[in-house]
């Protein structure tokens, strides 16, 4: 997993969820039901696998920072102040899981 992909996150989902809305709108078009289709298996296997990362995590407060930072699309601030921790712990965290980015 890498940064750029959990960064990627929180957009993911809502193309996902317009996705999934242009899938219920699109009538009786086949072609663009089996793209739209397709798209969306796409996109929830990479939500997938972004969650599975996260849940593997073994860490609790590791977990949570990911999940409020990536997941949620909080500020490195507004993880820091839920967590309870100063913005540079917040940071110093996020640089053990992605040392060398």
């Amino acid at each position: 997993m890498t940064r750029k992909r959990l960064k990627e996150f929180y957009s993911l989902r809502k193309e996902l969820a317009l996705t999934e809305r242009r899938l219920e709108a699109c009538g009786e078009n086949p072609q663009q039901m089996q793209r739209l289709r397709e798209k969306v298996s796409e996109l929830q296997a990479e939500v997938s696998a972004v969650e599975d990362f996260v849940e593997s995590l073994e860490s609790s407060i590791l977990r949570q920072i990911i999940t409020l930072r990536y997941i949620e699309g909080m500020t490195i601030e507004e993880t820091g102040k839920y967590v309870g921790y100063g913005v540079s712990s917040v940071k110093k965290y996020c640089e053990k899981l992605f040392p060398d980015e």
